[in-house]
């Protein structure tokens, strides 16, 4: 009996080790929206690059992008990752590199986890995630545990119970980290839009708009301000100072700067094809806007490292 009990005890283990789902498998890639304010939006992607070892731990290395601050190598973040049983794991700098939970899978509705990283002011942050219901779904003819959770920073009471939810294989589906200098944008930020696309070489790819995985729309809502099309922005990205070309026969130019909170930094007024001094300027992106002497506007970005 005991014989039986055991044999079925690693049958069921093994049942188990088959039917869960690998976080980031080889030729893991995701793409998702961020919205500045109206202004534009941005396609972010998140690839997997390959795996290695530190300290006889497995680990996953992807590379992405933090639209707000300069960290590493440039804009370009390496994080890693590691996956333990339903819990993936991750650190980077803005964990100091030591591994904070992602995701928990195995959580239950009214179960937490808490994930603490570094802001660009130097300060700690701690967010809390709050599981409030957990269900399954059925993609790609395979079974998938969905999160629906909610956290500290932003608890979503302005939002439908169901917005923002964490899926197996897919991650979040608004961002898949909590890079922010306010700490907002975890999968419950409205600044990340969306999931575009998923993909990876054993499970195909999925669309989850009808935009393309490589979407990017630079004009503004405002339908007065056009394309810049004749205007470019030199060096990009910037250092201490930025060229504002003109390819049109115009004069003055009435130059705005603005970061993505809308909040305007700089108004001068300038001639064609003068520079602008952004030394003052925190590492970032910035929307430039452009009036030129027969009030026209235009909006365009860039980086500022």
């Amino acid at each position: 009996m005991k014989k039986l009990i055991r044999c079925l005890l690693i049958l069921l283990s093994v049942n188990q080790a088959k039917s869960q789902i690998v976080f980031c498998p080889p030729g893991a890639e995701w793409h998702y929206e961020f919205k500045f304010f109206g202004y534009f939006s941005y396609n972010l992607p998140i690839k997997y690059t390959g795996d290695s070892v530190i300290n006889n731990v497995n680990y996953k290395k992807i590379f992405h992008y933090d639209i707000f601050a300069k960290c590493n190598d440039g804009t370009r973040l390496l994080t890693i990752l590691k996956q333990s049983g339903d819990t993936v794991f991750f650190r980077n700098a803005k964990t100091q590199h030591s591994w904070q939970i992602l995701y928990n899978f195995a959580a239950l509705p009214g179960q937490t986890w808490n994930t603490s990283f570094l802001q660009s002011n130097g300060n700690w942050a701690t967010y809390t995630i709050t599981v409030d219901s957990v269900k399954n779904v059925l993609i790609n003819s395979i079974n998938h545990k969905r999160l629906y959770v909610k956290n500290n920073y932003n608890p979503l009471s302005q939002y439908p119970a169901d917005t923002f939810f964490i899926t197996e294989r897919l991650g979040c589906n608004r961002y898949l980290f909590n890079f922010s200098n306010s700490g907002l944008s975890f999968c419950d930020s409205p600044d990340y839009y969306q999931s575009l696309c998923y993909s990876d070489n054993s499970f195909g790819s999925l669309k989850f708009s009808d935009k393309p995985c490589n979407y990017e729309n630079l004009l503004s809502v405002d339908k007065s301000i056009q394309k810049n099309q004749n205007y470019r922005i030199l060096p990009n990205p910037a250092g201490s100072s930025i060229r504002i070309i003109s390819e049109a026969e115009v004069q003055a130019l009435k130059i705005r700067i603005i970061d993505i909170s809308g909040r305007e930094l700089i108004a001068i007024e300038i001639q064609n094809q003068s520079t602008v001094d952004v030394s003052n300027l925190n590492s970032g992106v910035y929307i430039v806007e452009v009036r030129n002497n027969k009030n026209e506007r235009y909006r365009t970005k860039f980086v500022k490292e």
